[in-house]
């Protein structure tokens, strides 16, 4: 269903899916479409002045995104690096990051099915790599305050880079985070292992970050700007 709301004179258009959820939630795919997802017996007013409460941030995570350039064909962000993709013709189906190029190699260089799942692939692992070796640097801190190695899990997400579970003890990260500079990956592992201190976003869980990460303000900041490959 999709639903149309007037902001100060602007419009802002939703589609709704209802659902088996317990709260309302809301996120902008990168194609600039805002999509909530409610409970179903939740009133339609409710949902209306829900979405109308975050006017303000979906009109400018959408002018962010208007602005943003389209990323040049054939080409991908590594570690925040814009590489190009090399497409050849080889043995067996895969990718590797060769002189600042992508390269994939494809035994049918017109399946399209086997060059997404290559480079899914490629992406995936790349991202456990990096996120590992960013949990190594920086789960010492959290280990001297007595908080245990979490579980740790990758998968593709839609709308955030990271999520806690601190009363399971499991941490999950964004395969996107393949494509973003160094210090945004550290960004976002402090952020989450900060969740098992103070599992919110009180006043303490920002001074913890400070006290932690300086920069972490910068840090996300610079992060926004591939807030499109979500």
């Amino acid at each position: 269903m999709i639903k149309a709301l007037d902001f100060h004179g602007r419009t802002i258009e939703y589609e709704l899916i209802r659902k088996r959820v317990k709260n309302l939630n809301l996120r902008i795919r990168p194609d600039g479409s805002v999509h909530v997802s409610a409970p179903y017996f939740t009133p339609q007013w409710y949902i209306d002045r829900f979405v109308l409460s975050n006017g303000e941030k979906i009109l400018a995570a959408l002018e962010r995104r208007r602005k943003k350039a389209p990323l040049p064909e054939n080409s991908i962000y590594l570690s925040g690096q814009l590489c190009p993709i090399v497409t050849l013709t080889g043995a067996k189906d895969e990718a590797s990051f060769r002189v600042g190029q992508l390269v994939l190699t494809l035994r049918n260089v017109h399946d399209t099915e086997s060059r997404e799942k290559t480079l899914k692939k490629f992406i995936r692992e790349l991202a456990i790599a990096r996120i590992g070796e960013s949990i190594e640097r920086i789960y010492p801190v959290f280990a001297a305050m007595g908080i245990k190695m979490p579980e740790v899990k990758y998968r593709a997400m839609k709308s955030r880079w990271g999520s806690c579970r601190y009363e399971k003890g499991s941490l999950s990260f964004n395969t996107a985070l393949a494509h973003v500079p160094e210090a945004c990956v550290d960004y976002v592992v402090m952020h989450e292992f900060c969740h098992f201190v103070h599992p919110n976003h009180s006043p303490d869980f920002h001074a913890l970050m400070t006290r932690l990460m300086p920069d972490w303000k910068e840090r996300k900041k610079a992060l926004e700007k591939y807030s499109t490959l979500l």
